[in-house]
């Protein structure tokens, strides 16, 4: 198998009731009962799918051809393999954070992100490594809000970010005035209402502002004025 079928074929959990998460079981229940606990991870790709593999058996998400003692077999590989993703992450650094995150592809993030953050690498890495590791790697600041001990941890830094671009105000839409809104976002302590504000007029004075985000902010301007 090629390093790009590897890639298309890479193992996600997207919920119990998901329709696709069917379709990864039987190359979950493959991962699971081919891994070894003595052999130490070397790939940032390789930990997060085995992350992913790991949810499959947490919940039973087995084939149904397997036997009972296969499904036992399988779903006792589920703590060696949270030990494997543990070290692997413990060994993430302000030398090597950079290099790390570059791998990651796009549907990867949260994962990413949540696994850095379980595991205080957050905590023991600089702002001035991580935050540039994952901007270089298209994690985008929408993105980095929706993780709670990243905005902890950077809160300074991250309140610069969002008023260093005016379209950051989107994501303050999206926050406050979005009612389908996926994902929670945090903002840093450190981010003011005097902040929103400034971010929001420049926003709205920018030739690049989408109409779509004017519309929505001008029909919700009642809302806006109580969280700025």
């Amino acid at each position: 198998m090629t390093e790009a079928e590897v890639e298309q074929r890479r193992v996600r959990f997207y919920g119990v009731h998901d329709l696709a998460a069917g379709v990864f079981v039987p190359r979950a229940a493959e991962l699971a009962a081919g891994f070894d606990s003595g052999v130490e991870l070397t790939s940032v790709m390789d930990a997060l799918e085995l992350h992913n593999v790991q949810k499959y058996l947490e919940h039973g998400l087995l084939p149904i051809s397997y036997s009972e003692e296969e499904a036992e077999q399988l779903v006792e590989q589920v703590p060696k393999i949270r030990s494997a993703v543990a070290r692997y992450f413990a060994s993430v650094d302000n030398e090597n954070v950079a290099i790390l995150v570059a791998e990651v592809s796009y549907e990867f993030h949260g994962d990413l992100l949540a696994l850095l953050g379980q595991h205080k690498v957050f905590e023991r890495c600089s702002s001035s490594a991580t935050i540039p590791a994952l901007k270089a790697a298209r994690v985008h600041l929408s993105e980095m809000l929706t993780n709670r001990s990243l905005v902890s941890a950077y809160d300074e830094e991250l309140r610069d970010e969002l008023l260093a671009e005016p379209r950051n105000a989107e994501i303050l839409a999206r926050k406050y005035l979005e009612k389908d809104e996926k994902a929670k976002v945090y903002l840093p302590g450190s981010f003011t209402s005097k902040d929103a504000r400034d971010l929001m007029e420049r926003y709205i004075d920018d030739d690049d502002a989408n109409s779509n985000y004017l519309r929505l902010i001008f029909y919700g301007e009642g809302q806006c004025r109580s969280w700025y």
